[in-house]
């Protein structure tokens, strides 16, 4: 008698949503063992989001960091719902609900929400209906890059805040289309969770050489929206007008539908090591997840976990297991070639 596949319903179309699909897909091409359904929120193909900067600068389009060509899943029989995120999870029946109104049972549920933009509460950033002001624009996504470059003129006045891995991406990025940058952080030197403050010190040097206006520690306090422009008030009273505010404050993991859904959460989705959650039909991977009291906050290890995820659902090695992923961050600016491992 044959075997009926495994209907496997992954929550998410980020880059570890979209590699268990293609790793699902290669070793199990003609679907006999398990049958993905994949739903993501944005209404185009999965993408590259390490190659965000490049597109900012210009240098990519935004269909140049496609993962695949668009028409890709249809052509591989591969079910792919773009534009329709799950709302709900029915963990008794086995249900997921839709945007769209429809609804899709699942053997298995992998949710793979990444992460969202951390906004910080700054006076001014949000309107009375708590909508980014206008010219506030987080670094996140595609639709934020067009946001951003859309304001970009020659000499325009963008200010940065935060000056981790992705903001001085963006600033550098904003640099190079001729823009007049300036880059907050509250912290006396950049990239502190990577740097100590020596090698800090020297990066600050290397940013503000190739034109970066570097202010460290300070912080902004309020933001003042203007049809013009706005203006960045910080804690020492220094005020900026900006063209484009650019915030990379860090980002958060994305657990709202695994709480509504009464998984266990602390600062993510718990899973072990076979990337199983409190409920033993539901998955976990990417930046979304917490294993061993790690949150992984870069795209390495959902990749890990989206393959030996694989492993297990299609029987190729279904004793396979997640360890953990050794962190490696690279600044990818023009210029600075930074690594930090560990």
């Amino acid at each position: 008698m044959p075997v009926t596949a495994s209907q496997v319903v992954i929550v998410g179309y980020g880059l570890a949503g979209a590699r268990l699909q293609e790793e699902l897909h290669r070793l199990d091409p003609r679907q006999q063992r398990v049958r993905p359904i994949v739903y993501g929120k944005e209404h185009i193909p999965s993408y590259n989001r390490i190659q965000l900067p490049n597109v900012l600068a210009g240098r990519l389009s935004a269909r140049e960091i496609y993962l695949r060509p668009p028409g890709w899943c249809d052509e591989e029989g591969l079910q792919t719902h773009l534009g329709v995120w799950v709302t709900g999870i029915d963990r008794v029946n086995h249900i997921v609900s839709c945007s769209d109104g429809s609804a899709c049972d699942y053997d298995t549920l992998v949710i793979a929400t990444g992460s969202r933009p951390h906004i910080p509460n700054i006076p001014g950033a949000r309107d009375a209906d708590g909508v980014l002001t206008a010219g506030v624009v987080p670094f996140r996504t595609l639709q934020d890059c067009a946001d951003i470059a859309e304001r970009l003129r020659p000499d325009s006045r963008v200010v940065v805040l935060g000056a981790g891995l992705l903001g001085l991406e963006a600033a550098r990025a904003a640099l190079l289309r001729g823009a007049q940058v300036t880059v907050v952080h509250p912290k006396d030197f950049p990239m502190e969770r990577q740097m100590d403050p020596t090698g800090g010190s020297v990066l600050a040097r290397v940013l503000q050489d190739m034109g970066l206006n570097m202010v460290l520690g300070r912080r902004v306090t309020e933001i003042i929206p203007d049809t013009a422009n706005n203006t960045v008030i910080l804690n020492d009273g220094q005020q900026m007008p900006a063209d484009v505010v650019i915030l990379t404050a860090g980002i958060r993991p994305q657990c709202a539908l695994a709480e509504q859904a009464g998984l266990s959460v602390d600062n993510a989705i718990i899973v072990d090591d076979s990337l199983i959650t409190s409920d033993p039909d539901i998955r976990a991977i990417g930046e979304c997840v917490q294993h061993r009291g790690q949150v992984y906050g870069l795209v390495q290890p959902g990749w890990h976990m989206a393959e030996v995820l694989a492993k297990q659902l299609t029987g190729a090695d279904p004793g396979a297991r997640y360890t953990g992923t050794r962190q490696v961050t690279r600044l990818k600016a023009q210029g600075i070639d930074l690594l930090s491992m560990g």
